[in-house]
């Protein structure tokens, strides 16, 4: 992978957008003072490529940003590329991977997940984070990551650059899968025990067998007999079912003719009745005669008297309209009075209410006065509230600048108490004297920014405290705006009734009361409707003349009226003179029929009763059905349970010879599985660390160990040189076998020393050359080139002549690798190449120059 551009915004200590176009850079210098944000370059393109940097929450967004966004090209294997990853603050990450085409513009390369996209980016440069990581990246603190452990975790260290940590995987699964089937194996040992336990009842599940067969052999010749004694007990009361259904035959019979003898009593009681009311009649026939004859005498002088009634009437109706209009206006009057009267009796309760409604309408204005202070109550706190957040604000803003220069005094105070501290400025080595005062110069520095920090927290505390009572405070006068509105609301309303109360008066007074007074004696006097009275009155004259008598007309049509029971008497009269023969016959009849009806009921009585005695006869000798039954129901119960029972049993024999098939079956599983069990077994010594690792370890050292005695006899002017011990002898002499190790033994002119035994200078030397030769030698085995270099610090350790040595080593590899970049904040170093990105602290974030 080789970077071409890198434009980073929000991320890190880069608040503001910056480029870095890496296009004609073959050796570079990245220069800056600590905490600059030199790192932060390669954290970038790790976050850019993986996801991954010293963190990859939303801390990795700048505090004054609202996302983070890097994007770089680069170029890998002749083509290139372009990602683009980016992490709003609170919202998705996304992730967008594009490839250049022949015409120069960007193809899509990205999946719809974002996991698969990052997939697609680590298959094309071959390379996952921390391979790419250990391989391209010499990082702070982690040159010696490798030589200062003890062997065991040298190798460890080793194994994970070399990825053999997939061994230990392949180990755990191949022990799972051992442990699987050693488990399946106890399981079929179990079945097998099962198989043999049941195996064992052979003889004794035959035995059963056959006695069940003889049991359910008995039982069916039982039911058989059973069944046909039933059969006999069924056709016996066959017959006497016939001999019930003649007896019931002739008790309906007999029921039908009591129910008709009743129906002809009846008639003839009803036909008496009837003839002795027409006797009745027959002897009064000479009164209803005469009354007869009066009604029809009545009935014609009604005739003579409706005919001057008639012309009484119709001179009557002529009354009806001017007594329409009388009472018309009479109503109307009578309706206007209550009017007038409801209206005068609303005016005096309004009246009796204006006292409480003025009291009500100084009260409004009142509560007004009170509400319009809260509001300016509530100005006056919003007012204060904005001051309070300012202050927050400028706190909040101002101790991550005081914790971040703290942090850099920090960082510059420990390089001081170092024994080869050296000046800022010229990079020279520091007198005890002046370091002393520069110490204190900054731990003054320090003192002050410290209190003002913790003075900053103090007072975030505070004005939290004094925000959210001004808050409460606010919230509580937050209804008075809303109170002031109903209160105007109501005044309004208040006035507006008082208003129409006074109009009210004002009307009555004028208009109402006069025309009460008027409308009062109007109806005591009954002087209204003039022209209907003068009609009415010469219409009663009229009928005066007429001389039609009322009360006569009246009892005369009572008479008449009366007279209807006495037409009925007389008709009732002429029907009993017509019916008395006919009824008489029909008498003689019903009286014959009940007779004959009688008869017939006594012989069907006798022959009912004689049917009952032979039919109970019958009964009394009847064998029990239903025990019957029973009986043959318990019987088909036990035959049932019989042929269940050798069901079974023919099931439980049948199952022996299928579990003699099974274990057979069983056995030829078992017999493969332990095969499989020792397979994995082996696989488990293969894959653990005496087994593959190991034997892939003694393949990469020598190949580690010659490329970093290549470097290394640059950077010493070929005066040192390692070489890696894979084993040693036991303490115990005794013992002829060899211990697994990895020892780093140096060599110099003034022969063998151990690691530990090196000056920092010296031992910079022998890490950075193990370090070159261990991320060739990952990349190699990724499958991919290192094409890209990164040193990220190492020579402030080192002596001018180290140092000369460091940079002339690099330029020897230079050829090696397409771009390296070095990152120092050494003074003397970057004149020493020939590009330099320097990187700058600015209040706006870091800045980068490129010479």
């Amino acid at each position: 992978m080789i970077p071409i551009k890198l434009s980073i915004s929000g991320f890190l200590s880069y608040r503001d957008p910056v480029e870095i176009d890496f296009g004609g850079i073959h050796l570079a210098c990245i220069a800056g003072q600590n905490g600059a944000g030199k790192s932060s370059i390669l954290d970038a393109i790790t976050w850019a490529l993986f996801g991954k940097a010293r963190k990859d929450d939303e801390s990795i967004i700048n505090s004054n940003a609202d996302l983070a966004e890097v994007i770089l090209t680069f170029s890998y294997e002749g083509n290139t590329y372009r990602v683009q990853r980016t992490n709003p603050r609170g919202k998705a990450k996304t992730l967008e991977y594009y490839i250049k085409s022949a015409n120069n513009g960007w193809k899509p390369l990205t999946e719809r997940r974002l996991r698969d996209t990052q997939e697609r980016i680590e298959k094309t440069i071959s390379m996952d984070y921390d391979t790419f990581v250990n391989a391209s990246f010499f990082l702070q603190g982690k040159a010696d990551e490798f030589t200062k452990q003890t062997p065991a975790k040298r190798k460890e260290i080793l194994s994970n650059i070399l990825g053999l940590e997939k061994w230990d995987t392949f180990k755990q699964r191949a022990t799972e899968k051992r442990k699987e089937i050693e488990a399946q194996i106890a399981r079929i040992d179990g079945q097998i025990q099962g198989i043999n336990d049941e195996l064992s009842e052979e003889e004794v599940r035959a035995k059963r067998l056959e006695e069940i067969q003889k049991e359910l052999g008995r039982l069916t010749k039982l039911r058989v007999m059973q069944e046909k004694s039933l059969e006999s007990i069924k056709q016996t009361m066959a017959t006497l079912d016939g001999q019930r259904q003649l007896a019931e035959t002739l008790r309906s019979q007999l029921e039908s003719k009591e129910q008709a003898l009743e129906n002809k009593r009846i008639s003839l009681q009803d036909r008496s009745d009837e003839k002795s009311a027409y006797q009745s009649l027959l002897k009064r026939a000479a009164e209803i005669k005469d009354n007869f004859k009066s009604l029809r005498t009545a009935r014609l002088e009604l005739e003579r008297l409706n005919d001057i009634a008639k012309q009484f009437h119709d001179q009557e109706k002529k009354r009806q309209e001017p007594l329409r209009e009388i009472a018309a206006e009479r109503a109307r009057l009578q309706q206007e009075l209550n009017s007038l009267l409801e209206r005068r009796k609303e005016l005096e309760a309004a009246t009796a209410e204006r006292p409480h409604l003025i009291g009500e309408i100084q009260k409004a204005e009142q509560q007004i006065q009170e509400a319009q202070s809260k509001l300016e109550q509530r100005d006056k706190l919003k007012a204060e509230l904005d001051l309070v957040r300012q202050q927050k604000a400028d706190a909040e803003a101002e101790n991550p600048r005081l914790k971040e220069e703290m942090n850099d005094l920090k960082a510059r105070i420990d390089a001081l108490t170092k024994s080869e501290a050296v000046c800022p400025t010229c990079g020279k080595p520091l007198l005890e004297d002046q370091k002393q005062e520069l110490l204190q110069d900054l731990q003054t520095q320090g003192k002050t920014m410290g209190d003002k920090y913790r003075n900053n927290i103090t007072l975030l505390k505070e004005v939290t405290h004094h925000q959210k009572r001004l808050i409460e405070e606010i919230n509580l006068l937050t209804k008075a705006e809303e109170e002031l509105r109903n209160l105007n609301r109501i005044l309004d309303q208040l006035k507006n009734k008082q208003s129409e109360i006074d109009n009210k008066q004002k009307d009555w007074e004028t208009k109402n009361a006069p025309r009460l007074t008027k409308i009062e004696q109007s109806l005591e006097q009954e002087d209204y409707a003039s022209e209907a009275r003068e009609r009415l009155r010469k219409i009663d004259a009229e009928l005066k003349t007429i001389g039609y008598d009322v009360e006569p007309h009246d009892a005369l049509r009572k008479q008449v009226s009366e007279g209807l029971q006495i037409e009925e008497e007389y008709h009732a009269l002429e029907r009993a003179t017509a019916a008395t023969e006919p009824l008489e016959r029909s008498i003689n009849d019903l009286k014959e029929e009940i007779a004959t009806l009688q008869n017939e009921i006594a012989a069907l009585q006798k022959q009912h009763d004689e049917a009952i005695t032979i039919l109970a006869a019958a009964e009394a000798e009847m064998p029990d059905l239903k025990q019957a039954q029973q009986e043959l129901l318990n019987i088909q119960e036990d035959e049932n349970n019989a042929r269940m029972r050798m069901g079974m049993a023919q099931q439980m024999v049948e199952a022996i010879k299928t579990q003699k098939e099974n274990l057979k079956k069983i056995n030829r599983a078992r017999e493969e599985l332990a095969i499989l069990q020792s397979q994995y077994k082996q696989l488990e010594i293969a894959f653990g660390k005496n087994g593959v690792p190991a034997l892939l370890i003694e393949q990469a050292l020598p190949q580690i160990e010659n490329k970093a005695n290549e470097i290394l006899q640059r950077l010493s002017g070929g005066n040192m040189n390692i070489r890696f011990i894979t084993q040693r002898k036991l303490k115990d002499k005794k013992r002829q076998d060899l211990k697994d190790t990895l020892d780093i033994q140096i060599s110099d002119s003034s022969g063998i020393r151990g690691y530990e035994m090196y000056s920092g200078g010296e031992s910079f030397r022998v890490n950075f050359a193990i370090r070159i030769a261990l991320s060739e030698v990952l990349a190699q085995r990724a499958g991919g080139r290192l094409q890209t270099l990164v040193i990220d610090e190492g020579f402030g350790t080192q002596d001018d002549v180290g140092r000369q040595r460091l940079v002339e080593a690099i330029n020897m590899i230079a050829d090696d690798f397409k771009k390296i970049l070095v990152i120092t904040h050494v003074e003397e170093l970057k004149d020493a190449f020939s590009t330099r990105i320097q990187v700058e602290k600015t209040p706006r974030g870091s800045q980068i120059t490129i010479y």
